[in-house]
């Protein structure tokens, strides 16, 4: 039987058990007790499961919730629908897969013949398996301690960031309104109708701005999500309508002040450091021809000017650069 590193799996979790045999335990498949004579994990799993919905609800109801004293009703600043999105999307199968592979104990899985036949290491429901089946170890090791299992439950999900990305999540709709406004802009304008999509219902929001040629669609099984999802989308267009308006009063510039336009551009990253090379010929009465061959990596193209002088050949290449960034502007 393969070694069982209990220190490296007791400090990766951030508990150390009093009895390690229930830790060992939450590693067994069933199919590898019944082949071996062992207890499996499933109990553990069962109560794992119970406890991280209890841990969870409080983790929820502690920073939305709260009864000032023992006479006030309980007050929550998110409704009853949105505690139990934020809860399915922490217990959910793909976010606790994801947990037990950030903690890297894949191998001290044990698996039966039948699972190894079936190659099921990648399975995310057996990870999600493993990871309840640890915080039942820790529940009954700890004597039922609610305070140790939120403390693991907290870590191990990185609950803190969930949530404030939730937040950041449901609140796209207010975030857009923001953002018009500081652009100067209309507020949003939302057109929400209900369709059919493969074979069911589903709302489906169209976001408008006057004064943009954005309007992004977002789809959701209910309004309220339709929405956010066409807000978000939105706001990534209007980050690119903010850089346009920046990248147009940049290219305002003069004759006398092409050069410091385009350091200007180079200092905000907007465009590659320009690389000249220069050709000099000669008219037919021998005057000097002098051709700039201006290029700028990240824009993909070479910009040619001419003059007289090198000086005036670059400047009329700088020229050609702008007159091509105000167009595509």
């Amino acid at each position: 039987m393969k070694r069982f590193n209990y220190d490296n799996i007791e400090n990766v979790i951030g508990y150390h058990f009093n009895n390690g045999k229930l830790l060992k335990q939450a590693f067994f498949r069933s199919s590898f007790a019944h082949e071996n004579g062992r207890q499996s994990n499933e109990v553990l799993e069962f109560i794992g499961d119970k406890v991280l919905d209890l841990a969870v609800i409080r983790i929820l109801l502690k920073k939305y919730a709260k009864a000032k004293n023992s006479e006030s009703y309980l007050k929550s600043s998110k409704q009853e629908g949105e505690l139990t999105k934020m809860k399915s999307g922490l217990v959910s199968t793909d976010y606790l897969a994801n947990a037990f592979d950030n903690l890297h104990l894949e191998e001290f899985i044990y698996y039966g013949k039948s699972d190894e036949n079936n190659n099921v290491k990648d399975v995310k429901s057996i990870k999600e398996d493993v990871f309840e089946a640890i915080l039942g170890a820790i529940a009954i090791d700890s004597n039922w301690d609610m305070d140790i299992v939120i403390k693991i439950v907290k870590k191990l999900l990185n609950t803190d960031n969930y949530l404030k990305q939730s937040e950041i999540d449901t609140n796209y709709v207010g975030l857009l309104q923001e953002q018009a406004s500081s652009l100067g802009l209309d507020a949003p304008i939302y057109d929400v109708r209900l369709m059919k999509q493969d074979d069911s219902m589903v709302w489906r929001a169209r976001v408008k701005i006057n004064g943009t040629k954005y309007s992004p669609v977002g789809f959701g099984y209910n309004q309220k999500d339709a929405r956010k999802n066409a807000a978000k989308a939105m706001i990534q267009l209007l980050k690119t309508y903010q850089k346009e308006l920046e990248l147009k009063k940049v290219v305002q510039w003069s004759e006398s002040d092409v050069f410091s336009v385009i350091n200007s551009l180079v200092q905000t990253g907007e465009i590659n450091k320009p690389i000249y090379e220069f050709k000099e010929s000669y008219d037919n009465n021998g005057n000097p021809c002098w051709e700039c061959a201006t290029i700028i990596s990240n824009l993909g193209f070479i910009y040619y000017g001419y003059g007289s002088t090198k000086k005036e050949a670059q400047k009329h290449s700088l020229e050609t650069v702008l007159e091509n960034i105000k167009g595509e502007a």
